[in-house]
């Protein structure tokens, strides 16, 4: 390091461009590694001579500052004091093991890609979800080394810029949405239980740099005690309402506005699918089928469609807007084969003794047409399927539905009673087990498949219906045998319609077709709506 003299600096009313003399010592300085801010100490308390030190914008900041290494960042090393304590030894062992966290996390990431079909997803689950867990660890524990170790800004943006870039690479490898590449279920819930957690430490780590000890202790103190109470608080109330049924909530109304468009330049005629057989429902190419043969006409005038079965088509608006139109066709020939069952039915009960009337069978109507009195009529029996709901679930999201189901227990007056049947049908893993218990009165799949209730329906002298909003016939899915001849009508074919339901790719997104978590709409409306719109024309 080389010192000038500086011949403006006066010096006791010497000369400005008299050096001391040779009697005058110079001050002398350590020589230990800190000498460089000894020497500016000295510059910055001496009056009578400026040093100019070549080496000062020539700092060269590492990318480890060690604490023996007089290179430091002077900023960092004034403001925090345990930086310049900790070992060199030491800050290489932490970023060693920030890079086998990296890696562990990696590695269990990777690991709990493994996939297969259901029955081996169900026997691995519990090694799948540990993987994720211990991924979600192993990144949590590197980002807290990351901010806890003292290291320059460019290495530390270095590390997280690769671990983001690790992050993509997985997302990219693994990216499906099945049970046999599930990468992208994985990857939701990995960001969904690392984001928050990480965000809750940094934070606190944050904290704990800007406040004083004693102020951070009351200030955790507080949130965590502050925690535990809501918890709790939360915990016993759900706990008290757990075995609540349907008659606990509140009737609330809301209201649905659409928009409805007279210019309609073409339109869609959807196939009717209820004679199809099963090889024409196979799931992933019964979209294509439905694709091929819907009929798709010019608008010129108006339209009357008579082509036989079909209840739904689509109107292209020349704005862009389009619609689902949704009809139930009066079928005569149902009805007299409900007619003629029911009348067969009442011939048999007079033979045996049970008749009550001698009312003609053909006013038992089961569409409500008639003039029979309601004690003989048969009620009408909705079943309606939400899947993958837990049942506190449907009573938090679903306030007004259940609310509505609430209000059709009429017992208080006589009327009709509501039952809730608690873990009825929970008898599997999944939608395959628990839906085959609702239908079947079967645990498992059976082969050959039983018979579905709606054969016990259709035989009893029901006109019996389907509303299908998954593009998927259920028992060509999930028995391997079709069952739609005992449906009078059946609604698919609007519901494995692009985008909703696309022709290309996986149709199960997380965000898109029919699995998805967010709002699922078909060309403008909600896609549940289409379906109570037919089911409200159907009774």
């Amino acid at each position: 390091m080389e010192r000038h003299w500086n011949s403006s600096s006066p010096s006791n009313g010497a000369s400005p461009s008299t050096p001391p003399s040779p009697g005058t010592p110079l001050p002398s300085y350590p020589s230990s590694p800190d000498s460089q801010f000894a020497v500016r100490r000295h510059k910055s308390q001496s009056p009578d001579h400026t040093l100019i030190d070549e080496d000062d914008d020539q700092d060269n900041y590492p990318l480890l500052p060690l604490s023996s290494s007089p290179s430091l960042n002077k900023q960092k090393y004034t403001e925090t004091e345990s930086a310049s304590q900790i070992p060199h030894t030491a800050i290489y062992i932490r970023i060693l093991g920030i890079i086998i966290l990296i890696s562990l996390f990696s590695w269990f990431y990777l690991e709990a890609l493994a996939g297969g079909d259901i029955e081996w997803v169900k026997d691995n689950l519990s090694m799948l979800g540990l993987n994720l867990t211990l991924s979600v660890a192993c990144l949590t524990a590197a980002l807290t080394l990351i901010t806890l170790t003292p290291m320059s800004r460019i290495f530390a943006s270095g590390l997280v810029a690769g671990i983001l870039v690790i992050l993509y690479s997985l997302k990219r490898w693994g990216g499906g949405e099945s049970f046999e590449a599930h990468g992208a279920y994985n990857m939701l819930v990995f960001l969904v239980v690392a984001i928050p957690l990480n965000t809750l430490i940094q934070s606190i780590l944050a904290c704990q740099q800007r406040m004083q000890p004693n102020k951070f202790k009351r200030f955790m103190t507080t949130n965590v005690m502050s925690t535990i109470i809501i918890t709790t608080m939360m915990l016993m109330y759900y706990s008290s309402i757990w075995d609540r049924g349907a008659l606990g909530a509140q009737l609330q109304h809301g209201i649905e506005e659409f928009i409805e468009s007279d210019k309609l330049p073409r339109y869609d005629i959807l196939p009717d699918t209820r004679p199809w057989g099963p090889e024409d429902k196979i799931i992933h190419t019964y979209n294509h089928k439905i694709d091929e043969r819907t009929i798709r006409k010019e608008y010129t005038g108006p339209v009357v469609v008579n082509e036989p079965g079909v209840e739904s088509l689509v109107a292209h608006c020349e704005e862009g807007v389009s619609k689902v139109l949704i009809r139930v066709l009066r079928n005569d020939a149902v009805l007299e084969r409900v007619r003629n069952l029911n009348r067969a039915r009442k011939e048999q009960e007079e033979t045996t003794g049970m008749a009550q009337d001698d009312e003609d069978s053909d006013t038992n109507d089961t569409q409500g047409q008639g003039n029979e009195s309601s004690a003989n009529r048969k009620p009408n029996v909705l079943i309606l399927f939400m899947d993958a709901v837990a049942r506190r679930q449907f009573y938090r999201k679903l306030a007004k539905t259940s609310a509505t189901v609430a209000h059709l227990d009429k017992s208080q007056e006589g009327g009709p009673q509501l039952h809730e049947f608690f873990r009825y049908h929970s008898v599997g893993f999944n939608t395959n087990a628990n839906s085959a218990a609702i239908y079947t009165n079967a645990s498992d799949l059976a082969r050959p498949a039983v018979a579905p209730i709606w054969k016990d329906f259709y035989e009893g002298g029901y006109v019996t219906t389907r509303v299908e909003d998954n593009c998927e016939d259920w028992s060509t899915q999930y028995t391997g045998s079709a069952s739609s001849q005992y449906f009078d009508h059946e609604l698919q074919a609007p519901f494995c319609l692009p985008p909703y339901y696309p022709l290309v790719g996986n149709p199960f997104g997380n965000f898109d077709g029919p699995y998805s978590i967010v709002r699922r709409c078909l060309h403008g409306t909600n896609v549940h709506n289409y379906a109570f719109e037919y089911m409200n024309q159907f009774r």
